[in-house]
């Protein structure tokens, strides 16, 4: 299981806070309406933590930079020697800086790869941003690159995906549920994007489309530990605690992080109250 879903499952009861803290739109219903904008207050607490860097992590750093430098522009080297610094400053915690140097890498080597490079380092500063501020600053570069980005890039699909979700907490949510909605008539199968609408159902109090939606991503994988958690919790909602078990026992039979057993626990142990 990959270390951001493991993240994702482990704070699971913070997430489910967070979850109804989005603007509440409808998803999937086929009847017109008038969904409420995202919330207009903001916050100057950012809530961030002053990061140092490690020794190590400078060092590199600086020495890939300078590598960066003595390479030509337009040289493909560049490109990708370029995407190591914004791992690199990633890894460091500095997810400003590495968005920075990806939009240099974009003037500099610009093209698909690059672009592509750009909005993936915008929306893991996106997702991360606590402050009100940056989110948007961050959201906005995301949907700003993937205007760039051809229809016939690698990956397309992921990247249209990234940017409806930066729509959802807006004062426009339905631009990113009608995204969402483009990509899965496009790729039907498409993992993220029906994730993505399943949580908003949820959010939305749709539980019954909620099940439908994780129910599909269990059917086409058995072990995609997120899908299930958030089916059980769905089929808690509704009342339907055979069901609700049966999904987090399939949890625990996938995971063996002692906090998502934990978490999971939690909740078998309401259901058998």
């Amino acid at each position: 299981m990959k270390k951001p879903m493991l993240i994702i499952i482990a704070v699971a009861v913070v997430l489910v806070a967070l979850l109804y803290s989005l603007p509440k739109v409808v998803v999937d219903n086929d009847s017109e309406s008038s969904p409420q904008s995202g919330n207009s207050t903001s916050s100057d607490s950012s809530g961030s933590a002053i990061h140092q860097a490690s020794t190590d992590q400078i060092k590199l750093l600086d020495e890939l930079k300078v590598q960066f430098a003595s390479i030509k522009e337009g040289n493909l080297q560049k490109l990708e020697l370029g995407a190591q610094v914004c791992k690199a400053y990633q890894q460091a915690m500095f997810f400003d800086s590495a968005l920075l140097f990806a939009e240099q890498i974009a003037k500099e080597v610009p093209g698909a790869q690059s672009t592509s490079l750009a909005i993936s380092t915008a929306y893991d500063a996106y997702t991360l941003a606590t402050d009100k501020k940056d989110q948007e600053y961050f959201s906005e570069k995301v949907r700003s690159y993937f205007e760039q980005l051809p229809e016939n890039a690698s990956e397309y699909l992921d990247f249209k995906t990234k940017a409806a979700m930066t729509w959802v907490s807006t004062e426009q949510p339905m631009s990113g549920i009608t995204m969402l909605r483009e990509v899965l008539a496009t790729e039907p199968n498409h993992r993220e994007a029906t994730f993505n609408l399943g949580m908003l159902s949820m959010q939305s109090g749709q539980f019954k489309k909620a099940v439908e939606r994780f129910e599909a991503l269990t059917t086409r994988d058995s072990s995609d530990v997120q899908a299930w958690f958030y089916l059980g919790l769905s089929e808690q909602e509704l009342g339907n605690s055979t069901n609700a078990r049966k999904a987090f026992t399939r949890v625990k039979a996938l995971e063996n992080d002692p906090s998502v057993i934990a978490t999971v626990d939690n909740y078998l142990k309401e259901l058998n109250n």
